[in-house]
């Protein structure tokens, strides 16, 4: 690639603890605001717990502490 080449990236920028995390839009499918999460036992502490999206039970992940 030439230096004179650019290359466009569609995404989300998300704001993590300070710092940005580039999502690119492939990878998102809908932007929630924050909801209730039901925890997991004894799961680790970037596994928030699940939460229900379009009447399922998702993951809830958090990004700061992975």
């Amino acid at each position: 690639m030439d230096a004179d080449e650019s290359i466009a990236l569609r995404g989300l920028l998300a704001p993590v603890e300070g710092l940005d995390l580039v999502l690119p839009n492939s990878m998102v499918l809908q932007i929630l605001a924050k909801a209730d999460t039901a925890p997991y036992e004894n799961a680790p502490p970037w596994l928030l717990g699940t939460t229900l999206w379009q009447k399922r039970k998702v993951p809830a992940l958090a990004f700061e502490v992975a």
